[in-house]
């Protein structure tokens, strides 16, 4: 019986038991399930994931962008500063340009451009005030119905 006894320990090693192989293979299964729920929750579901991730990245070049212009104009509104304080020229031209200021001597002359369908519609009023204003108007030498000699 001892010899027996050994020779089954000695094949003990060579037994199969299916219940542990399947249990085994079951959590690992499981393990790799959760590890796997884990990674795709972490790198492409929460707040940390690769789309969060990828959208700052483009929000933040549109940032550094729009700050890029911005300190370019507050450059050029500097400049645009110190030239209105040291040149005289430039304040005259800032004066004509932005406040259509202009000397005693000269005269202004506006042009607006009027959309075509306003057009008829505007020289059929000025048409009817010129009518109206000769209207309204004696006629020359004529005052208050009778008529006016020069002597």
């Amino acid at each position: 019986m001892a010899s027996a006894k050994r020779s089954s320990d000695r094949l003990h090693f060579l037994r199969f038991d299916h219940r542990s192989y399947f249990d085994r293979k079951r959590l690992v299964r499981f393990s790799l399930l959760l590890v796997a729920l884990w990674l795709g929750n972490t790198f492409f579901l929460g707040d940390q994931s690769v789309f969060t991730l990828l959208q700052l990245k483009r929000e933040n070049s549109a940032l550094r962008g729009a700050i890029a212009h911005a300190e370019a104009t507050v450059d050029s509104l500097r400049t645009m500063a110190e030239r209105l304080r040291s040149d005289p020229s430039m304040i005259e031209r800032v004066a004509r340009e932005r406040y259509r200021m202009v000397r005693d001597d000269e005269k202004q002359y506006l042009f607006i451009d009027i959309p075509e369908s306003e057009k008829e519609r505007l020289v059929e009023e000025v048409r009817a005030e010129e009518v109206a204003a000769a209207k309204t108007e004696p006629e020359p030498g004529v005052q208050g119905g009778t008529f006016a000699v020069d002597r």
